[in-house]
């Protein structure tokens, strides 16, 4: 399990997912901070979660430590 914190300004997170989930998502969003250049598409993203050898990443993606952070608005794509 791997264990995500976040924090903004009104509040600090944590979102739980297994390990290599969490590995991914943490490079994921590295890539997305607001200093990259550039942005990726949901399509990109769902490439990338199936390259990194994921499963099902509609369930992923819509369940709720991705959600938590898009609430947050911590993730726009």
């Amino acid at each position: 399990m791997a264990e995500l914190r976040f924090h903004t300004p009104k509040e600090s997170l944590v979102i739980r997912v297994d390990r290599k989930k969490g590995e991914w998502l943490a490079a994921l969003l590295k890539g997305l901070s607001e200093t990259a250049e550039r942005t990726c598409t949901h399509r990109e993203v769902m490439d990338n979660y199936a390259a990194a050898g994921l499963d099902d990443f509609g369930l992923f993606w819509d369940n709720k430590p991705v959600n938590t952070l898009y609430r947050a608005g911590l993730l726009r794509l």
